[in-house]
């Protein structure tokens, strides 16, 4: 959908440059009473055209942004580079943003109702548990969702953003939306009036969301051990869920070396450090072990992941010895 209005799509705001700002401030206000002063390491798992993430790193944020369409990470980096913004653009899948981007970061942020694209919990699930590895101890993930418990729900609707002015030309923006039961498509049209010798032109893309409530998303947070859990109403102009990793607990010794309910003793990722990564990689695909990513660099370290017992997550580490 968001490759082919790319290049429009911040006409659904009557003024870009202010949402930007007004987005960037409502953040960095949640943020600050949160995590603690400017400057923090943002990940903007969904960042789109770039709307919150050229905000934040104008506000003196790290940010790290990426998005599953290709074409809105291109116009979010041409976005950035004209104001003169360091920020580090992927195109990657929310879902794998742990293999992408790693961990460590202080918060992570998907907003403009990014999380309903995906169209089942076991989806939401598994995002959000990437979302719980690329955090710190103590970090915070933020999420801007729809209340769809007041959501009118006939069928069709037709949701008129306006006339628009870009450039030379104007558009006529709209949407429509058709129900089906806790799903609902959308279509956006984006209608370019005749001007003088220019033709008038129609762009329309479709998308399908799922209605998750707030309240279910509140429980798969919960599944995914996030702890702190808040619905915050009036900071923008949708609700926001704040989230927090707790932090990492460093559990007595085994008492029995035969346990197997590691969860209980509060693990839920575990680090094996391995002398050669390359070989338990080759032994462990050999074995038919599946893998969440291939080997990747990261820091003084290279990793892989993969799915330990009763949830737990994996990691292999080889660390660089020549750097002490």
């Amino acid at each position: 959908m968001y490759d082919e209005i790319a290049t429009l799509y911040h006409l659904v705001y009557p003024d870009w440059d202010a949402a930007i700002a007004q987005q960037a401030a409502a953040l960095d206000g949640i943020i600050r009473k949160q995590v603690g002063p400017r400057p923090r390491s943002i990940l903007d798992v969904s960042c789109g055209i770039g709307t919150q993430a050229l905000g934040l790193a104008a506000l003196g944020h790290t940010v790290t942004a990426s998005d599953l369409s290709t074409a809105a990470v291109e116009r979010a980096r041409r976005e950035a580079a004209q104001r003169n913004l360091t920020i580090d653009f992927t195109v990657a899948d929310m879902r794998r943003c742990t293999e992408v981007h790693g961990s460590g970061f202080d918060v992570v942020l998907s907003a403009d109702n990014s999380i309903p694209h995906l169209l089942r919990d076991d989806a939401i699930r598994e995002a959000l548990g990437s979302f719980h590895r690329c955090l710190r101890p103590g970090g915070l993930t933020i999420l801007g969702v729809r209340d769809y418990s007041t959501e009118e729900r006939s069928s069709p609707q037709l949701v008129p953003y306006g006339f628009r002015s870009d450039g030379d030309d104007r558009y006529f923006v709209v949407q429509t939306r058709d129900w089906e039961g806790d799903f609902y498509d959308v279509a956006m049209y984006f209608i370019r009036e005749a001007r003088g010798s220019n033709p008038a032109t129609v762009i329309s893309v479709s998308s399908r969301y799922y209605a998750v409530p707030i309240g279910r998303l509140v429980s798969l947070l919960e599944e995914t051990s996030f702890i702190e859990i808040q619905r915050l109403d009036g900071v923008l102009y949708q609700p926001v869920l704040v989230a927090r990793r707790g932090a990492d607990r460093h559990p007595d010794p085994l008492p029995d070396p035969a346990i197997r309910d590691l969860t209980k003793l509060g693990f839920n990722h575990v680090c094996f450090a391995v002398d050669d990564l390359e070989a338990e990689v080759a032994m462990l695909k050999a074995k038919g072990v599946q893998l969440w990513n291939e080997i990747m660099a990261f820091h003084d370290r290279k990793l892989v992941f993969l799915s330990g017992p009763e949830g737990i997550t994996v990691e292999l580490a080889e660390w660089d010895r020549s750097r002490g």
